[in-house]
């Protein structure tokens, strides 16, 4: 098939089709001191110049009808349509090409010449006969199956909202109603005593003896809040042995839409041969995906252009070890020693309890949960459960 002939094919297919000029992105690899690697590309300075240094030549009528390139004349510089948040995707695409892969495919968003980003999956590949300055991208366009994705999760969490706030309606319910008698009592009783203190010959006795109500009434109340607290941390009654790699496996996948929404990269690091441990899954896994998505929110929140978490799982001398770190903007020093308290949080619309509750399921456990200090920005948290003496 002769090349005008193959042009009018690929004008007429489906399929958004693109052509790249990496020239410029290859003398910034060619002026490392070094053979490149992954880490190196993944230097904010470095993306910025490999951005900068690749240019869009050519893009089939479906390419531009995706990327709102009718208008625009070629060649189009490429970071005015990859959003820096996004340039990761690009520095692995071009090392992927450099260490002889025959092709690489990511999700990821691309910015339209009218401003607007969209989800798509990227995949390039290099023609032999064009040189290696030529880097050839087929786009999908995924914004509608994103957007039906973020809309049943939207539901689900709408779902969930409304189940939260009918089960704090029957807790708040039950604390009036268990805690209203003790009180009551504590006050008669208190008022009884300053009466029997305030006569003109005070009676000790009597005083004594409503002070000792007072002690029984307080008693009863803390028993209430504790017991009412032992429920909502719902103490486990039946632990079953499990394997704490595929827990936070299995979490991520779960959490997959959350992250990808809040272009957050995630990463594991999961230990070699831990034990099996025993624990309440839900409880377990309850705590990782609170400290998962307050990672992702705080990353999202701060406008951070590098989001990455990483889950790490790690066999020590007293347990398995979960750590959860982000690369967000840490906590800050004053809030530090408040984190646990109860009602104290940073969010807007935060209730803080999360942590203080992710800290009790651990205990019940028999493990331990803390926040760890970091030389760079970012926040670690860290759990851990026995491995021994986990009866099934």
């Amino acid at each position: 098939m002769g090349e005008p002939a193959r042009d009018r094919l690929v004008e007429a297919m489906d399929l958004s089709l693109c052509e790249i000029d990496v020239a410029g992105a290859r003398r910034v690899l060619d002026a490392l001191e070094s053979e490149p690697t992954l880490a190196q590309l993944s230097q904010p300075e470095v993306l910025r110049q490999l951005l900068a240094g690749a240019t869009l030549v050519a893009a089939n009528r479906r390419a531009s009808e995706l990327l709102a390139l009718c208008d625009t004349p070629f060649p189009i510089g490429l970071r005015t349509l990859w959003p820096f948040a996004q340039a990761g995707v690009f520095a692995r695409a071009l090392f992927a090409e450099l260490t002889g892969l025959p092709s690489f495919r990511a999700e990821t968003r691309l910015r339209r010449a009218d401003g607007e980003e969209i989800p798509v999956i990227f995949t390039s590949w290099r023609e032999e006969d064009t040189g290696g300055d030529r880097l050839h991208v087929g786009l999908v366009d995924i914004g509608s199956q994103v957007r039906a994705e973020a809309a049943l999760h939207r539901l689900h969490g709408e779902m969930a909202h409304a189940g939260r706030l009918s089960i704090l309606g029957e807790l708040t319910a039950s604390v009036a109603h268990e805690v209203r008698q003790p009180l009551a009592g504590v006050t008669t009783f208190a008022e009884a005593a300053k009466r029997w203190i305030d006569r003109p010959e005070p009676d000790l006795e009597q005083a004594r003896a409503c002070l000792d109500n007072i002690v029984i009434g307080s008693r009863q109340a803390n028993e209430v809040v504790s017991r009412l607290r032992s429920m909502a941390i719902s103490k486990p009654q039946s632990r079953t042995r499990a394997d704490l790699n595929a827990l936070v496996e299995e979490t991520m996948e779960f959490l997959r839409h959350e992250m990808t929404s809040r272009q957050v990269t995630v990463r594991l690091d999961l230990g070699a041969d831990l034990p099996a441990v025993a624990i309440d899954r839900v409880q377990i896994q309850q705590v990782v995906v609170n400290l998962a998505l307050n990672a992702a929110q705080a990353m999202a929140d701060a406008q951070c252009w590098s989001r990455v978490l990483w889950v790490r799982t790690r066999q020590r001398s007293d347990g398995v070890w979960v750590e959860v770190e982000d690369s967000g903007p840490g906590i800050a020093a004053a809030d530090r020693d408040r984190l646990f308290d109860g009602f104290f949080t940073t969010k807007a619309n935060g209730l803080g309890l999360g942590l203080r509750i992710c800290r009790s399921i651990v205990e019940v456990h028999g493990g331990t949960f803390e926040l760890r200090s970091k030389a760079s920005a970012g926040s670690i948290f860290a759990f851990s459960i026995p491995a021994k003496d986990s009866a099934a």
